[in-house]
């Protein structure tokens, strides 16, 4: 699983199935890291463990467990769901409707129930591993997904819903060029992050180039909009900002850093805080634009991120889920281990929405959890 994108504000919960593609999450900080429900999509227990919550004990079995930094925390079960299905997934993006999208490199976009976890429709099209998602509600709502060969595709989610995309159109391509590697949007914005260092802006309405961002010096596999701001972060180790009014630069952040350039494969803006996930599993925090702290939160890649108000959700080759609470002034920020969700297979994508965080992983599933 790739990346994951959704609609929603609320407290955080895991999800679990089978495709091949990535996930991202968002969700209401609050203190939904202190309980959990899980649900993933097949019958099977989990189990969350927390230093916040009281000992309820169950009896459940074939459990996860989120492991607490506090040895003496007690220990509380959370019920789970999953799904399958027969490729690894890449992306997923769960949307309003009560659907689930998930992307693959078997080159499909595949559409969930959230209400039974079944499987409902699969979008075809795509001549190449689909590589990143996003969710659009504005004039329409349409899922946008964009692949390793440059095509962007534009689909309905109105019911019934179509084989064909509304639209489709394709990056050029030129002697740099390797896919799209991420996307978000922006009123009637689409923007793509690429193999060949740039940033574009395209007319959802026709697929129009509208403008092209250069600064970057390697891929550029990851992009947020925030307070009007977008940010992209790159292999090249810096995130840079842009205005989203006129597209112009705004600031670059992590060129002036000590230390070996490692590359950016996640970042996550919000609380007037922007964090960026390395490749050798450190976390790097910025307040303002100013650089606040460094920690090291993972043993391996960094693939997915979520900030939901103080609590940091992290996933990657490590094969965990971290979650990390976030504390301090305009001066200072400590960032605290509160727990973390073993398994057995690599973390590719994260997606917290409507009281759900979603992790896919590299088994090809995508499991669920619920805060209470």
């Amino acid at each position: 699983m790739r990346c994951l994108c959704s609609k929603g504000n609320t407290p955080v919960v895991e999800v679990s199935a089978r495709h091949g593609s990535t996930a991202t999450y968002s969700g209401d900080g609050g203190d939904g890291g202190s309980s959990y429900r899980h649900i993933t999509f097949t019958s099977s227990f989990n189990q969350f463990q927390s230093s916040r919550t009281p000992p309820k004990p169950q009896s459940h079995t074939h459990a996860s467990t989120v492991t607490p930094s506090n040895p003496k925390s007690t220990a509380r079960q959370i019920l789970g769901k999953s799904f399958q299905d027969i490729s690894k997934f890449y992306s997923l993006g769960q949307i309003l409707g009560g659907y689930l999208f998930s992307s693959s490199f078997d080159k499909t976009v595949r559409v969930w129930s959230l209400q039974d976890f079944s499987h409902l429709h699969t979008f075809r099209g795509h001549e190449n591993k689909v590589m990143a998602l996003v969710y659009v509600d504005d004039e329409e709502q349409l899922c946008i997904s964009g692949d390793s060969g440059g095509g962007i595709f534009v689909w309905g989610i109105d019911a019934p819903l179509s084989q064909d995309p509304l639209r489709k159109w394709y990056e050029q391509k030129d002697w740099r060029f390797s896919g799209i590697h991420s996307l978000t949007a922006f009123g009637n914005l689409l923007y793509t992050g690429s193999g060949d260092r740039t940033i574009k802006a395209w007319s959802l309405k026709d697929g129009t180039l509208m403008c092209t961002m250069d600064g970057h010096k390697s891929v550029v596999s990851t992009l947020s909009v925030c307070d009007e701001v977008l940010y992209s972060g790159s292999w090249d180790g810096t995130v840079r900002l842009w205005s989203l009014n006129d597209h112009i630069p705004l600031a670059v952040l992590g060129e002036d850093l000590p230390g070996e350039i490692k590359s950016i494969l996640a970042i996550t803006a919000g609380r007037d805080l922007l964090v960026a996930a390395y490749e050798n599993g450190c976390i790097k925090v910025w307040r303002n634009d100013v650089f606040l702290s460094s920690k090291t939160l993972h043993n391996g890649a960094i693939f997915a991120m979520s900030l939901q108000g103080k609590w940091l959700y992290t996933g990657g080759w490590d094969k965990n889920v971290n979650i990390q609470e976030l504390s301090g002034d305009e001066l200072e920020l400590t960032v605290n281990t509160f727990g973390s969700i073993p398994s057995g297979s690599v973390v590719t994508a994260i997606l917290c929405s409507q009281g759900k965080l979603y992790v896919g992983y590299g088994d090809k599933s995508i499991k669920v959890y619920r805060a209470k």
